[in-house]
């Protein structure tokens, strides 16, 4: 159940920032980075910040191939990117204070940490988790939002395509799994010659 609900929120997601970033993309004109302005990139680990998602176009294709499937009518769209763009106003704010609280991290792990610096860096930890949970709600909210402006036909065929996407995503998984052991997992055939 969490794992559906998680796909449907990444799928909203999805959706809500494909059509964020093609009506920005049209709306706007390209933004010329301001060399002496412009903040370094923040320092993220992990597997969550591997890339900066796909291409504009991407997005754009992939959001046309999820209303053409669905069958949406142009009422729907347009509601669907009010949500959207409502959702991402609700985001906002908090994503700012996320940065905000990761930066002044690395500027505490920047000095020789005391323990109670140690204590300020594992209490801005558990506010961006809450933000975190935040976002997650959000996120879930805007899919039932969206869902509801579905009729049951189109909403039959979306739990359709989140099925398929699960499965995609599990197979894909499984599919790094095998070919990336954890370091904690001996490879398969070291593990038979002992």
């Amino acid at each position: 159940m969490k794992k559906t609900i998680a796909l449907a929120a990444f799928i909203a997601l999805a959706s809500t920032l494909s059509c964020y970033a093609a009506d920005t993309a049209k709306n706007e004109a390209p933004l010329k980075p301001d060399v002496e302005k412009t903040a370094p990139a923040p320092d993220f680990k992990g597997p969550r910040h591997h890339h900066r998602g796909p291409s504009p176009e991407v997005m754009q294709k992939k959001k046309a191939e999820f209303e053409n499937r669905l069958k949406l009518t142009d009422e729907q769209k347009q509601e669907a990117k009010e949500l959207r763009i409502k959702s991402h106003e609700q985001m906002k704010p908090i994503i700012e204070e996320i940065k905000a609280k990761r930066g002044e991290i690395k500027t505490i792990k920047e000095q020789s940490l005391t323990q109670s610096e140690k204590e300020q860096i594992q209490a801005l930890k558990n506010e961006i988790r809450k933000l975190d949970k935040q976002i997650r709600d959000l996120r879930i909210k805007n899919m039932k939002d969206f869902e509801s402006i579905l009729t049951e036909k189109q909403q039959k065929e979306l739990k359709k395509m989140k099925e398929e996407g699960r499965k995609n995503f599990e197979k894909r998984h499984k599919e790094l799994k095998k070919d990336k052991p954890l370091p904690s997992q001996k490879p398969a055939e070291t593990a038979d010659k002992e």
